[in-house]
Formats: structure tokens, C-alpha cells, sequence
């Protein structure tokens, strides 16, 4: 949405069961749009941060960039690294853009509001979800 000098996006995320093992971490970093998630259900473990191995960019005529979260790339982390937090119901997590962010283990599935304030207008104004349609 178009808040003046800048766009918001607002929506519903969800995460499904993950099972914790000792693979590296697989996440994503957006790299000019921050996110605010509000977990409303479930609980899970999110990596944050730490030393990326390798990076995969996500093509520029997807949704993902074109819509959802602008530029972006998908990598990992070892296993143990970066900031590693039990988030919950009622939890607020703040991923600042150029942030990884990943799930290691969701114990029981995840839904969260997801706030993306782009004060750079990356993400159209105006966009609505079709699935809510």
C-alpha cells in the first residue's frame, strides 16, 4: 500500500513442518526490503545472520522479486550459526534487509503476519493477493 512517501506490504506467511537435522540452514536474504513477522500460531527455530555458503539469486521476473519482496537471493548457513531463537506465538522478529533468515526446525506450523515497510517504493502500491480473491 501507498503510505505517502513510502509502500508497505502487508500479508499471511505459513510454514509448514520442518525436521531439525545437520544440514546447513536454507534461507533467504532480501536485500533492499525488511520484514517484521507477528507469529499468531505454532512455533519453529529461526536462524539469523551467520556466514552464507554460496548464493543463488532468484530471477528478476518472478513475483517474488517483481511483487513480494524485491531483490533477493536464496543461501544457507552452517548449521549452529548466525542467531538461532525459538520464536513462538505473540513473538515479533525484525529482519532488516541484507539480513539471512531461515528455518531450521518448525515444530508444529507457523502462521505470521509478515510487515515489509520499503521506504524505497520497491514493491508496487496497490497489490492484493489473488489466492484472497
Amino acid at each position: 500500500m501507498d503510505v505517502g512517501n513510502s509502500h508497505v506490504a502487508v500479508g499471511v506467511l505459513f510454514r509448514d513442518l520442518i525436521v531439525a537435522n545437520d544440514e546447513p540452514v536454507t534461507g533467504i536474504v532480501h536485500t533492499k526490503v525488511s520484514e517484521v513477522y507477528y507469529i499468531t500460531s505454532g512455533s519453529g527455530v529461526l536462524v539469523t545472520g551467520g556466514t552464507m555458503l554460496g548464493r543463488r539469486d532468484i530471477p528478476s521476473n518472478t513475483d517474488i522479486v517483481e511483487v513480494l519482496v524485491g531483490e533477493s537471493f536464496s543461501t544457507s548457513v552452517a548449521r549452529g550459526d548466525g542467531q538461532v531463537r525459538l520464536v513462538s506465538e505473540g513473538d515479533i522478529i525484525v529482519v532488516p534487509a541484507g539480513v539471512f533468515h531461515g528455518w531450521h526446525e518448525v515444530e508444529e506450523r507457523i502462521e505470521m503476519i509478515s510487515i515489509r515497510p520499503d521506504p524505497e517504493k520497491v514493491l508496487p502500491a496497490g497489490y492484493v493477493n489473488p489466492y484472497t480473491q
